[in-house]
């Protein structure tokens, strides 16, 4: 879906802050940063390094029972690189465990979708392959439209925080005008008699 000078540039760019996030100790962050990269070399096709971060990103992470989205997402990252070595007994292992998608971020899930369509296909299974591919219009239809309306939400807060500034700034310039207009007024002298 990206291409390759897309993927070196998203690449660079999360290994740059790698480092500063290896010295915080919040590991949620340091598994995040740890699987993002991992799934760059995965769609970089790099197997050996997309495991290697992974395994990072888990240790990271050694109790995600509290994190089931951040679970999620690493299972949904071995699941992808499952199928790019065509190890489907992997891949459906992972895929098809069960999960609450009710914690579940919408992206993880349209990404999960993605997967099993991709899976099934590899296993021939049309049926299901179609599946999966409807629903992930479905996702992929609401992710926009969710976009869009976070995307009027911002231009409407900037819209009003814009005019505020607008009567402010007309409000001190009119104060200045009167108060201008006063001290003219002051230095206006007395007409003699």
């Amino acid at each position: 879906q990206y291409g390759n000078h897309d993927h070196d540039k998203a690449l660079k760019c999360l290994q740059e802050p790698e480092g500063l996030v290896g010295n915080v100790s919040f590991k949620y962050w340091q598994a995040g940063a740890s699987g993002n990269i991992g799934g760059i070399v995965i769609w970089k096709e790099q197997a050996d390094s997309a495991r290697y971060y992974l395994a990072l990103s888990l240790k990271y992470c050694e109790d995600l029972s509290n994190q089931p989205s951040q679970k999620f997402y690493i299972d949904g990252l071995y699941a992808y690189l499952a199928l790019l070595e065509d190890n489907l007994p992997e891949a459906e292992r992972i895929l098809t465990q069960p999960y609450d998608l009710s914690v579940i971020q919408p992206q993880y899930q349209y990404n999960h979708h993605k997967r099993l369509h991709e899976f099934y296909l590899k296993k021939k299974d049309f049926r299901k392959a179609y599946q999966y591919y409807a629903m992930t219009v479905v996702y992929d239809d609401s992710l926009r439209n969710m976009k869009t309306r976070n995307n009027i939400a911002e231009i409407d807060s900037r819209y009003r925080q814009d005019t505020i500034l607008i009567r402010k700034d007309m409000q001190i310039a009119l104060t200045e005008s009167r108060a201008s207009q006063w001290q003219d007024w002051r230095t206006i002298p007395a007409a003699a008699p």
